[in-house]
């Protein structure tokens, strides 16, 4: 779906649906994985999914930049799951053109610290 344009993605309702679904698992799984370390470490308990990340921020697991990249991917997961009919379609474009390998980073950097 990175080389689709815009109008190929719309153009497809299975386009965009699909991509929302690989985007709300992919961020779950992130989020699981965040919350095993930070259970496992015995840190603070986070206060929402994107605190999550800015735990691990604050212990030297991930970067700045990871880290909010991460924070905003949970908040539109959010929006995902509780508000699904007033998803933006070229935010969730932009997502896949531009941000699709923040999570690949984030699993990288967790095998890379934790190995």
């Amino acid at each position: 779906m990175q080389r689709m344009s815009y109008a190929e993605f719309i153009g497809d309702f299975r386009n965009y649906h699909a991509a929302i679904r690989i985007f709300q698992i992919s961020i779950e799984g992130c989020i699981a994985i965040a919350n095993h370390l930070i259970a496992a470490n015995n840190w603070q308990a986070p206060e929402s999914y994107s605190d999550m990340f800015a735990i691990l921020r604050a212990h030297g697991v991930i970067d700045d930049a990871l880290a909010n990249a991460l924070m905003q991917m949970a908040q539109f997961r959010n929006r995902i799951v509780h508000i699904y009919r007033d998803i933006d379609l070229a935010q969730v474009h932009c997502i896949i053109q531009n941000n699709s390998d923040d999570i690949e980073n984030f699993i990288t950097k967790i095998r890379d610290v934790f190995s």
